[in-house]
């Protein structure tokens, strides 16, 4: 929800896992997003690791055109 806690797990996502990583503010919210994916099979191998690391709920955001 917070600003800080979005640079927080920007830097972890990004750290662990080398993924590219946008924030965007949503109202009040934060989001953060894992970019770079084109099939929500490529995103399969990362869920284990994203809960690992502290982020359990993870949705999947398809970019339309």
């Amino acid at each position: 929800r917070k600003k800080a806690e979005a640079l927080q797990a920007q830097r972890r996502i990004i750290k662990k896992l080398n993924l590219p990583v946008e924030i965007v503010q949503e109202y009040e919210y934060y989001k953060v997003i894992v970019t770079g994916f084109h099939t929500r099979e490529e995103t399969y191998r990362y869920y284990p690791e994203l809960t690992q690391i502290g982020y359990p709920n993870i949705y999947m955001i398809e970019k339309r055109k």
